[in-house]
């Protein structure tokens, strides 16, 4: 049974019909049975839906037995609901007559998605005259799956025109968009937009109005230039965009004004700076009276604390003619927040990954060193994230029991302090595995797992004598892994259909622990013919 190019919600009806002369009650399931569950009685956590998972993308109904009559046909549905977006789902359907196990039918799907990128994340128009305009293009590229019409919204936009304004892109295909910005006034355009910050239950929003200001002085240069002499100063422009921009020069006298001709500048009247490029400019002026200039400077200090604490530094400034003026400060720092939480999911014996990501902001490289608060969680390795990227950090839980566990995980540094995320970790009882396939005469491994922090003896039971394990029983080191050498005996019997069996996992029961009696551990088992 095939799904093809199918949208969340697809259903797909299978037909059965008993050949036999005998009434017959029949259950189709999944190549992995799911256990029935009481509801839990932790917190809501789940996992993240996989590609992989057949049970988060195929459902079949009815899931109880049913009964259907000689020579008679009965309907399941199989319902295809794509949680990710995935060449191809597959997973197969087995039915169950008493303790015979048979292969129903193999299925498989695909998720197609509609998507759409542009080549730029940033459009600028700099420098229009009044009753001009300018045009900029921008590539349009349909990254989805099928082709798809488009449609832009410049309702409100009175100073931009797009041309096309809606068409239809084919899949994995460009089309090249103009945006021609006409001027019609000075100034800069008001931009507004929405920020909105998803929560787990509910959404905050955020109204954003912007507007772009005058650039605030640089600093103040204090210059005792004689009469009937020239100057020249060196200043220096920074363009902290990412496109090339055209400054145009100015001075102007801030002081009181007077009927004296005080001096005369020269120098370039434009300056073109490349995107993200300091570029000195010289400024020239020639004094022809006497008479005091004032131009104003300002200092930025900015505080980057370690480790929390409070501290007084003073900082002083000092000239010849004023001598020194202090200015003390009293900085703290204040204990990191939290980062966001890390959520998990895992089966008892079976661990899962999770990832955690830190941007590096300081101008050296991070060197992380990682402390959990419980030892079921642990990292592969020492994370080194260099200036300016972001890092991803692996994060692993391997439970020990049943129930939530809430951790800590603190990464430490010599340059940016300390990093904590909150773990919520789950531990949900084991779903069985398999099918393994047993070749006649040749042990087969079955890899199991000792999730308990102390040594345990385990059993191993199979409900088909047509399968052996090597051992009945064994004791297994706490958080240590053995390998199960399951077989399958040579006999004089030819069967033309593969002979399936179950291999069952438990522990010594005891009064002092009910855990034990309900945790076991399921390996599905069939021969290759």
């Amino acid at each position: 049974m095939v799904f093809r190019n199918k949208k969340k919600g697809t259903t797909s009806t299978l037909s059965l019909k008993n050949r036999s002369k005998k009434d017959i009650n029949k259950k189709a399931n999944k190549s992995l049975k799911k256990d029935d569950r009481a509801p839990s009685e932790y917190l809501p956590l789940t996992p993240k839906p996989t590609p992989w998972n057949a049970y988060e993308n195929f459902h079949i109904y009815p899931s109880k037995p049913v009964k259907i009559d000689s020579n008679k046909k009965y309907e399941f549905i199989v319902e295809f609901k794509p949680l990710d977006r995935n060449e191809n789902y597959s997973t197969k359907i087995y039915y169950k007559i008493f303790d015979y196990i048979g292969l129903l039918s193999s299925i498989k799907g695909k998720c197609v998605v509609p998507e759409f990128s542009l080549d730029q994340n940033l459009l600028t128009f700099c420098n229009v005259l009044v009753g001009h305009e300018r045009t900029n293009t921008l590539l349009l590229n349909n990254t989805g799956d099928f082709g798809i019409k488009f449609k832009w919204d410049h309702e409100g936009l009175t100073n931009f025109k797009i041309i096309p304004t809606e068409g239809y892109l084919a899949a994995s295909s460009k089309l090249q968009i103009m945006f021609t910005f006409k001027c019609d006034s000075v100034g800069q355009i008001i931009r507004k937009g929405l920020l909105i910050l998803p929560l787990d239950d509910k959404e905050i929003i955020y109204s954003l109005v912007g507007t772009a200001v005058a650039p605030l002085p640089e600093k103040k240069i204090w210059i005792e230039i004689r009469a009937k002499y020239s100057h020249s100063q060196i200043l220096q422009i920074r363009n902290w965009t990412n496109n090339k921009i055209c400054c145009q020069v100015e001075t102007v006298l801030k002081s009181i004004p007077t009927l004296k001709t005080l001096y005369k500048v020269s120098g370039l009247e434009t300056v073109d700076i490349r995107p993200n490029e300091v570029k000195g400019y010289e400024w020239n002026v020639y004094i022809i009276n006497e008479e005091v200039l004032d131009f104003n400077v300002d200092l930025e200090i900015l505080y980057l604390p370690i480790k929390p604490g409070v501290s007084t530094p003073v900082i002083e400034a000092s000239c010849n003619e004023l001598g020194s003026i202090s200015y003390p400060f009293k900085l703290i720092a204040r204990p990191p927040p939290r980062e966001k939480p890390v959520k998990f999911v895992a089966e008892l014996g079976f661990g899962c990954f999770e990832k955690a990501v830190i941007q590096n902001t300081f101008s050296s490289s991070l060197e992380l060193n990682a402390t959990f608060a419980h030892a079921e969680f642990s990292m592969e390795k020492t994370t080194t994230i260099l200036p300016g990227e972001i890092g991803t950090i692996r994060i692993k839980f391997e439970p020990s029991s049943l129930g939530l566990v809430e951790s800590e995980l603190t990464l430490t540094s010599s340059v940016s302090g300390a990093y904590i995320f909150p773990l919520f970790g789950k531990c949900i009882p084991p779903t069985p595995k398999g099918p393994f396939t047993i070749k006649r005469g040749t042990p087969t491994p079955i890899s199991f797992f000792n999730p308990f922090t102390y040594a345990e003896t385990f059993y191993y039971d199979i409900d088909n004598k047509m399968f052996q394990a090597k051992l009945e029983s064994e004791e297994v080191k706490g958080r240590q892994s053995t390998k199960i050498m399951v077989t399958h005996p040579k006999s004089g019997l030819d069967v033309a259909y593969p002979i399936t069996g179950k291999l069952t996992v438990t522990r010594k029961n005891t009064e002092d622990d009910k855990q034990k009696e309900t945790v076991k551990w399921s390996f599905y088992l069939q021969t290759d013919k």
